[in-house]
């Protein structure tokens, strides 16, 4: 399975998790919840991004590894709104073995996040982690 297969399998669950728990779609409607390019039209928005998939090599490791970003945005300069997305984000979300198409074995979790002020908006990105086989 290829990169861009692995990237978008995994994308495929974030999305249908995120758009199926109650707490985010409170906060960020699940048509705001997509791969988009650029700033978002529309506030709060979820948008899935980059990905780097790094490959098993069967030497030292016999796994690829995920790993993939979630933007969020919030209108504001105030960063509660942001946080609070998160938070159902990373409920939405509990580490643990995920169910990835095409992957026996699929575990993942949440990184990190951070939080930065753009001019009128709040920038939010999520980075999760997810082990392949």
């Amino acid at each position: 399975m290829g990169a861009e297969v692995t990237a978008l399998a995994v994308q495929k669950h974030v999305a249908g998790r995120l758009k199926a728990a109650a707490a985010v779609t409170a906060l960020v409607p699940a048509a705001n919840i997509a791969d988009r390019h650029g700033l978002p039209e529309r506030f709060p928005s979820v948008i899935l991004g980059e990905a780097i998939v790094f490959y098993a090599d069967h030497d030292e490791t016999f796994a690829d590894v995920a790993l993939v970003d979630l933007h969020v945005w919030t209108e504001g300069p105030d960063t509660t709104a942001a946080k609070a997305i998160v938070g159902a984000i990373r409920d939405a979300l509990p580490p643990g073995v995920w169910p990835i198409e095409g992957r026996a074995y699929a575990r993942g979790h949440l990184v990190n996040a951070r939080f930065l002020r753009d001019d009128n908006a709040t920038h939010g990105v999520v980075s999760l982690r997810v082990v392949l086989k």
